[in-house]
């Protein structure tokens, strides 16, 4: 079975969660700020692809687009009309941002095999880009209220996953990675040493990897804690209504 960051991250944040969501596959109930985030990625990798091709586009129009697709009971949220108008704000700051830089590839999905191991990882990456100065930089697009600082990059797993995967497929580790939060039109970049992500293999993701395994082995018998990190309520859980602890 592949592994992917957003699995460490169900499992590390509420394994009942993770349970309920991957091995009893209770439908996730979408909500308005996982459709806005959603909707400013798609919005981005589509533009991508036609400045990629030459193709004009129209930043008010797309989201009209994507916001056509949504469910009613999404687009009467109080969320969804508080955010979503801002949305095209976003993206063209975002656009202007991004304007000097050579997009390498966008919305890339990469399956890497874990170093002395039978294991795999899958994970998608919003953007590679090179920069002004010819950096080669991963960029992960951020939509929610809680601003990324500085601080967190140097101990943040995905950025560090993004780095060991990176490293697999190319053979060398990015020169930078970075978070934009495209709400508030700021960015952040860290870096990562060849030593760093070997610490973040041996003492994170493999130990991750084996207790995954191990509690899927167990399957309904195995322990499943409900929130055992509290750094959500549950009343933010996708799953909340099917699982009897956080109801």
């Amino acid at each position: 079975m592949p592994f992917s960051y957003s699995q460490f991250a169900d499992f590390l944040g509420c394994p009942r969660s993770y349970f309920l969501g991957r091995i009893k596959k209770v439908p996730r109930t979408e909500n308005a700020p996982l459709c806005i985030g959603k909707g400013a990625h798609q919005i981005v990798h589509a533009i991508e692809e036609l400045k990629s091709v030459g193709e004009p586009f129209d930043v008010a129009e797309l989201c009209r687009q994507f916001e056509s697709q949504m469910a009613p009971e999404i687009i009467a949220d109080p969320k969804w009309t508080k955010d979503w108008p801002l949305v095209p704000k976003w993206v063209e700051q975002y656009l202007t941002w991004s304007e000097p830089q050579e997009t390498l590839a966008t919305e890339s999905f990469y399956t890497v095999r874990v170093p002395d191991g039978p294991e795999e990882i899958t994970l998608v990456i919003d953007r590679i880009y090179r920069d002004a100065d010819g950096a080669e930089v991963i960029s992960d697009l951020k939509t929610g209220r809680n601003k990324p600082s500085a601080s967190q990059l140097p101990i943040d797993l995905q950025l560090s996953i993004y780095a060991l995967s990176y490293r697999e497929f190319t053979g060398h580790l990015p020169d930078y990675l970075e978070i934009v939060h495209m709400r508030s039109g700021t960015a952040h970049r860290t870096t990562r040493s060849d030593e760093q992500v070997d610490a973040v293999l041996e003492n994170v993701v493999r130990p991750l990897m084996a207790d995954i395994n191990l509690s899927m082995a167990c399957g309904e018998e195995g322990v499943w804690a409900c929130n055992p990190m509290r750094t959500y309520g549950c009343g933010f859980c996708d799953y909340c209504e099917s699982c009897p602890l956080g109801k």
